[in-house]
């Protein structure tokens, strides 16, 4: 699960950000999982890292098709990967494949979870797809609402979290292995998001930097190197 979370925070970084050491360490990483060196069928995480790289569009959209048939599982955690995919896509996938993927979020109801990483998760995800689907009613998502309806109740709790930990902090253990759940989140808002407000919410919250210190000096406490991407 870490490691699919790492790729998906790579997967929506802008290319142009990038310095060159770091560039390489992102494309090494995508070409890993597009470039699986095990034998079986593709996962979620193949299926996005190859739409990254636009390749075997074709095979992405059948194995895409044949996931969400055999019936989608995972709840906020099949959400993120499937949210990459969506907005990696720009044409690529065939008009089933991706008539399958919006078909997936009126059957499918994912729990939204009971922890803060999951919530952020939920929301994220939940804003970005209703964001790309707008303008529809209740009976096309899992919610029974509109796209406007989600759109505001995710894009609410978000900003209500950023206030949040930014004047009380996190409420969540402060485990190492959320930080990427987080940042996971932040970077698909500065990424995706079409509403400026949302897009900044990274940066104004100022909430990677807060976190990796926060992290680092716990870290160097304990006498131990913060782990490089």
């Amino acid at each position: 699960m870490t490691r699919l979370i790492m790729l998906c925070v790579l997967l929506c970084l802008p290319g142009r950000a990038a310095t060159p050491p770091f560039a390489q360490r992102v494309q090494f990483v995508i070409d890993a999982y597009a470039h699986p060196k095990t034998a079986g069928p593709l996962g979620y995480a193949n299926i996005a890292a190859k739409l990254r790289l636009h390749e075997d569009a074709a095979q992405c959209s059948r194995r895409l098709e044949e996931l969400l048939a055999a019936g989608p599982t995972g709840d906020m955690f099949w959400m993120f990967p499937i949210t990459a995919i969506a907005y990696l896509d720009q044409g690529q996938l065939s008009d089933s494949a991706r008539q399958a993927l919006r078909s997936s979020l009126r059957t499918y109801m994912p729990y939204r979870g009971d922890t803060e990483n999951h919530w952020l998760l939920y929301y994220t995800s939940l804003y970005l797809m209703a964001q790309m689907w707008p303008d529809q009613s209740g009976d096309q998502w899992y919610t029974g609402k509109t796209s406007a309806e989600n759109l505001r109740e995710a894009e609410g709790w978000i900003n209500s979290w950023v206030r949040l930990t930014t004047t009380r902090g996190q409420g969540e253990y402060d485990s190492p292995h959320y930080m990427g759940l987080y940042f996971l989140s932040m970077s698909y808002l500065a990424e995706w998001a079409k509403d400026p407000a949302m897009g900044k919410r990274r940066d104004d919250a100022g909430l990677f930097d807060r976190r990796l210190r926060r992290r680092k000096s716990r870290w160097h406490l304990r006498g131990r190197a913060l782990p490089s991407v």
